[in-house]
């Protein structure tokens, strides 16, 4: 079910169609047996002849319910098809001052909302970013990774925790921490209801029984589709994918760029690092790289440079400190000794997907990371580019209209049409010694796709196409 809103203050409005029939009344919770063990790997899943049919989620066996209709928020949502939700019932949710508020909890299978009873989304979060549950009696306090986190009373606590721990568990593949305190005074001041200034809600897709349906399918045919759905790094480059780091990702809440959208972003890089400027201080900033473009961020997320990695002209590096001499005007950022190599190796090997030559690099060369020998200065009137944001999604429909399959995972796939090749070197000098620290060797590479022009938005960001949904 494809959702649409606007903003007012925190709350977003849902706009319903009225042709999608909904039950009436009910709100009941649906009967568990307490334990849910979802199937194992290659169980064919039996379907009913159509997806309005199902009655639950057979990977987690949690029941389908739907939302009745005396809730007003049911008449403001587009139902266009059934949604997949597990669970909808009333609950109290305690604020920063503890006094509580009612509120209406819609659990999906992956999600869950807190609505205003009126109308209107107060929280939305995915059940993944719980870290703990904390309960006492008929109280649960949510700690919730990048978050502020949720306390809520109802009287179906036994039945939110069971759907949290069994999504956890087939999202995570691992248990999801339910810790009993004694008190409730102990629980309120284990968590942090209180939300940072400037903090706004991020509304998530919610799935329909037809998209299910069509995963469950995959999963009896075992479609190929879903090996590239699991793909854990990008099988053209070999480099992994990575995600911004819950301590900082509410800060690219509304960017192309914002992990907690309905489509992640393809990333490679991400780092809290200081930027160096041309008097030798140092600024807190995030620098982060994607399939195109090296970009650096303040630590509100708006953008302050962008580097389009095929115009660098050459990297230098030292212990902790890399240069990037490009035509305008250079970059010199100090970071994690750690992650040095990490990030040339990253920018190598995208230069040489994106054109076919080696991007010249010195290493240990404490001279050729020095302030006073690069021009740091920004020009008058800089603006950094557009940036267009590569999502999964299409990525995954670049990979497979080019017939490039993600890599072998434990031998259960013939991976005969996977370029058979390693990451290039570099030609890398090594200043200790002269000598060339690296050769030449193929690397298979794909061209940027080609898109539109993106509109550029009010902070320096692009803005792309609408986020298309998780999987099912």
């Amino acid at each position: 079910m494809a959702t649409e809103y606007e903003s007012d203050g925190e709350e977003f409005d849902w706009v319903y169609d009225s042709s999608s029939p909904q039950d009436e009344g009910g709100g009941e919770e649906p009967t568990y047996n307490g334990t849910s063990t979802a199937p194992t790997e290659g169980t064919k899943y039996i379907l009913p002849t159509n997806p309005a049919s199902l009655t639950e989620d057979p990977r987690t066996e949690l029941a389908l319910v739907e939302i009745p209709k005396h809730y007003p928020f049911a008449q403001q949502m587009r139902v266009s098809e059934d949604p997949v939700i597990h669970l909808v019932v009333d609950v109290e949710k305690l604020n920063r001052r503890h006094h509580s508020d009612t509120r209406v909890l819609v659990i999906t299978n992956y999600c869950f909302f807190l609505m205003y009873p009126q109308g209107g989304l107060c929280r939305c979060t995915e059940v993944a970013q719980l870290s703990s549950i904390h309960t006492w009696n008929n109280t649960i306090g949510m700690l919730i990774i990048g978050e502020p986190d949720i306390v809520i009373r109802s009287s179906h606590i036994t039945s939110i925790l069971h759907i949290f721990k069994t999504i956890y568990q087939f999202k995570k593949q691992m248990e999801l921490s339910i810790v009993n305190v004694p008190s409730q005074e102990q629980l309120l001041r284990t968590v942090n209801v209180k939300k940072p200034r400037g903090w706004k809600v991020e509304p998530k897709y919610v799935h329909t029984k037809r998209e299910l349906y069509k995963r469950l399918q995959m999963l009896n045919t075992q479609d190929e589709a879903l090996e590239y759905l699991a793909m854990t790094e990008d099988p053209t480059t070999r480099l992994p994918f990575v995600e911004i780091s819950a301590d900082h990702a509410s800060a690219f809440r509304g960017t192309p760029l914002s992990p907690f959208g309905a489509d992640k972003p393809v990333l490679y890089y991400f780092d809290v690092v200081s930027k160096i400027s041309q008097r030798g201080s140092m600024e807190t900033r995030f620098c982060l790289v994607t399939n195109t473009t090296l970009l650096i961020t303040y630590t509100n997320a708006k953008l302050q440079r962008t580097i389009d990695i095929t115009q660098l002209k050459s990297l230098a590096s030292s212990a902790d400190k890399v240069a990037f001499m490009v035509e305008k005007f250079d970059l010199l950022i100090h970071c994690p000794v750690s992650n040095v190599a990490r990030l040339t190796h990253t920018l190598c090997v995208l230069y040489h997907s994106l054109t076919k030559k080696l991007l010249p690099v010195t290493t240990n060369d404490p001279a050729s990371v020095a302030y006073t020998n690069l021009q740091l200065r920004q020009p008058r009137g800089y603006r950094p580019n557009p940036v267009q944001i590569q999502s999964k999604t299409e990525l995954i429909n670049i990979l497979r209209s080019a017939g490039v399959k993600p890599k072998v995972r434990r031998g259960s796939l013939n991976d005969n049409n996977a370029p058979n090749t390693k990451p290039a070197s570099t030609t890398t000098t090594n200043t200790n010694t002269g000598s060339p620290a690296g050769s030449s060797e193929d690397l298979y590479g794909s061209d940027s796709p080609n898109s539109d022009s993106p509109r550029q938005g009010g902070d320096g960001w692009a803005l792309v196409s609408p986020p298309r949904p998780n999987s099912p």
